[in-house]
């Protein structure tokens, strides 16, 4: 009898200590990647605990009361390659849901296993997912996926305020932007940020509009693009985003010098497997500029909201319908006599920007070895930005002079997957853009004085890519895409390849090459109207590039990627003037080439090596370090050969984190630190013509083909810290945080620019130490 008592006794402790303590659900669906069909009887490890399940008829699986932390997920399945997931995150505040398509099995290697990390496009040659946590991890990324990638080999920062980055040695202008696969107008508020001019640019901002909280993983490329992207010589993001939970509601509140964002997602009903998720943010600065708290001399503000509502049918497919819409704005007043200290203090600056996306996805099986996704979206984006100019000859004001820069674009696109077996695959597709923009420069008050451009043009766009798995150590694929711009009939012809040679289960050697073309930004092509001289340039063509890769990647242990990337970029049909100078389109940032014969005769070459060794985050600690060597230089209609201007020559990136459990008195906490160091080359500038600034009050520089980026400006380098405590309850998750963006208070050049109330040339400074602090709950 007391045997039984005792036993009693200690199975009541032992569930009153289960129950007390924090745990988690991990669940998910196992499809075939092939046909989407659900895959049952796949076996689901947690890799480190004595926790594992599989997945039921309908290719689902759950596991409950996880304890908390940091694991690793595998799922295996006879006749499939392994899945696995290297960093699993396991939070009391919201359940890790998984969507997990599994591949055929092509060869005997049993331990060749897919990581999600590396994975997501037929040739992933140059690139790498990023995930969300990453973006919460990561020092001073702020949510930010432009920012997180400056971590990444062959991206380089090009201003603290913005998050502009050149990629591999190439314009931000060239970079391009996707969200669930279709292309999309800069996703950017206060496109102005960090300019000399403070224009807007075509690309890059101060923060991007999507929250994070919204994004699944997402891939951003680097070069050598697979068949289905194109319209970009450079990078590109191809967001995606995540599903609500279709189980249960929760919720994140996150608030800090950031501003506040709030997220909502779960089941429309418990009968349905429909599911929402919608997120808002307000800046912190709008919020104290709407409560009259003064902020100096520039107000600055901005608010987004968007959404992703998934509506799963039994026999019609998976739909979709996602939106965003986020409105920024930046006023500067002028400063009075007794304050004015350089020549921005004269000028009234207004500044605004709206931006929405609105779309719709559907994903369909068509038997057993095909599927079909199709998608729709609008986005459009408006940039107004007005000054009133302070002319020191007549002590008075003139203008408003205004800088209108108005994107719009429908993109549709649909993409048919087939597997004639498990060793030979065809992906055939076609993308459909109606590309709308406009742009507005110069004196109001003077119609004489402005200039109008206007483009609207379709962008077709059919591709396939087939791929053949030769041997077990041997895969290829061959693609091609082909654009078509009805707006001049221009064309655009562009193979793809990539060839996989696998050196043993943990290496491969990859060799990839793609021809890339790019549609002109639109001041370039100038008005409607014919003004006679620059007529030619709506004949303008695309700019293309040749990219040549060569990849060798290795797993060095259990938790160690290391990756070795040579690559040369050879640039074509640049833009150029047609009267012989050293400009060239490969330069722009927020310049407007206008008034001049532009032509494509233009040519650059990018080169470099790239170095990378990751660790995931086990064992508490994680870090990716990064190198580059590269070099970019062109040739503007001169024939002369130029350094370009984002031809910094070497970056190097280190970032790493380690977090330590801390539990006393029944409280779970985990203190984190990471740290992030980037040392990069400066840029090349022109020296600025002293003389002529002076007499017209604006800088000028020398654009002649012997002084033309010849000045380099320094180094640059920056330190960010980010200190986090979470806290774990049963049914919610808090976390403090304080990120430290440039943490020793290093002021890196910005640019030089001539000022003429102080009659000198000026070095700008970037930013210094910037501290965010915040905290979040999840619950």
């Amino acid at each position: 009898m007391q045997k039984i008592t005792k036993i009693i006794f200690l199975s009541l402790y032992f569930t009153a200590t289960l129950f007390g303590q924090p745990s988690q659900t991990v669940r998910g669906k196992i499809s075939d990647q092939a046909n989407n069909k659900p895959v049952t009887g796949a076996t689901v490890q947690i890799i480190g605990l004595e926790a594992g399940t599989v997945s039921d008829e309908n290719g689902n699986f759950k596991m409950v009361n996880i304890p908390l932390g940091r694991y690793q997920l595998k799922v295996s399945f006879v006749g499939y390659t392994d899945y696995f997931i290297p960093e699993l995150v396991i939070n009391s505040g919201k359940e890790s849901v998984f969507d997990i398509a599994l591949q055929e099995k092509v060869n005997t290697l049993n331990e060749v296993i897919i990581h999600p990390i590396n994975s997501g496009t037929v040739n992933p040659t140059s690139g790498r997912t990023f995930t969300v946590e990453e973006s919460q991890r990561f020092a001073a990324s702020f949510y930010d996926p432009a920012r997180l990638v400056a971590s990444f080999p062959g991206v380089t920062t090009t201003n603290d305020q913005a998050n502009n980055i050149s990629v591999r040695g190439n314009s931000p202008n060239a970079l391009a932007w996707r969200l669930e696969g279709v292309e999309i107008v800069n996703p950017n508020h206060l496109s102005n940020a960090g300019t000399y001019t403070d224009r807007p640019m075509q690309n890059g901002g101060g923060t991007i509009i999507l929250s994070a909280q919204l994004l699944a993983n997402s891939q951003f490329l680097s070069g050598a693009f697979s068949p289905e992207y194109g319209n970009s010589v450079s990078g590109l993001f191809d967001m995606r985003l995540r599903k609500g939970n279709d189980q249960k509601r929760e919720y994140t509140v996150q608030a800090g010098l950031l501003g506040i964002d709030l997220s909502a997602e779960g089941p429309f009903s418990k009968k349905s497997r429909a599911s929402y998720l919608v997120n808002y943010r307000y800046s912190f600065t709008g919020l104290l500029g709407a409560l009259g708290v003064p902020l100096g001399d520039e107000a600055i503000a901005y608010q987004d909201l968007a959404l992703n509502i998934n509506l799963p049918s039994k026999n019609i497919g998976n739909f979709t319908f996602f939106g965003m819409y986020g409105t920024s704005s930046n006023d500067f007043e002028a400063k009075t006599d007794s304050l004015r200290k350089v020549v921005k203090d004269f000028s009234r600056i207004n500044y605004q920007s709206k931006m929405i996306a609105i779309g719709a996805t559907h994903e369909l099986s068509l038997g057993k070895k095909t599927t079909l996704r199709s998608v729709i979206a609008l986005s459009e984006k408006q940039n107004d930005r007005s000054e009133l100019d302070y002319i020191l000859k007549f002590s008075s004001f003139s203008g408003p002079f205004i800088d209108n820069l108005s994107s719009r674009r429908y993109s549709f696109t649909t993409a048919l997957n087939h597997y004639f077996s498990k060793n030979n695959s065809l992906k055939l597709g076609a993308f459909y853009t109606q590309i709308k923009d406009q742009t507005a420069h110069g004196d109001l008050s003077k119609q004489t004085q402005l200039y109008s451009a206007k483009f609207n043009s379709g962008l077709f766009q059919p591709y396939f890519n087939w791929q053949s798995k030769i041997s077990d150590f041997l895969t290829v694929n061959l693609g091609f895409q082909y654009q078509y711009l009805t707006f001049n009939k221009t064309k655009s012809a562009e193979p793809r390849a990539n060839i996989i040679y696998k050196i043993n289960p943990k290496s491969d050697l990859t060799f990839a090459y793609s021809l890339q073309g790019q549609t002109q930004q639109v001041a370039a092509y100038g008005p409607e109207s014919d003004p006679g001289y620059i007529a030619q340039n709506r004949n303008l063509g695309f700019s293309k590039a040749h990219h040549y890769v060569l990849n060798y990647k290795t797993t060095l242990g259990n938790s160690i990627n290391f990756k070795a990337e040579a690559y040369l970029q050879k640039h074509f049909n640049v833009l150029t003037t047609k009267t012989k100078s050293p400009l060239s389109g490969m330069n722009l940032l927020d310049e407007y080439l206008l008034l001049v014969s532009l032509t494509n005769q233009g040519m650059a070459t990018n080169k470099g090596i790239e170095l990378s060794m990751e660790r995931y985050f086990q064992k508490k600690y994680y870090f990716l370090i990064a190198g580059t060597l590269y070099d970019a230089r062109y040739k503007g209609s001169d024939g002369k050969e130029i350094n370009s201007r984002f031809n910094g020559k070497y970056a190097f990136n280190v970032t790493t984190g380690r977090e330590w459990d801390w539990k006393t008195k029944g409280k779970n906490r985990i203190i984190g630190v990471n740290l992030r160091g980037i040392n990069q080359g400066g840029y090349y500038v022109s020296p600025i013509d002293e003389e002529s600034s002076r007499y017209f009050q604006k800088t000028l520089y020398f654009n002649s083909s012997d002084k033309i980026f010849t000045q380099k400006l320094p180094n640059y380098y920056r330190v960010d810290l980010r200190v986090s405590v979470k806290k774990h309850k049963q049914n919610y998750t808090r976390t403090l945080s304080l990120d430290l963006q440039n943490a020793t208070n290093h002021l890196n050049t910005a640019y030089y620019y001539f000022d003429w109330f102080q009659d000198k040339v000026i070095e700008k400074k970037q930013l210094g130490l910037i501290p965010v602090l915040n905290w979040r709950a999840e619950f």
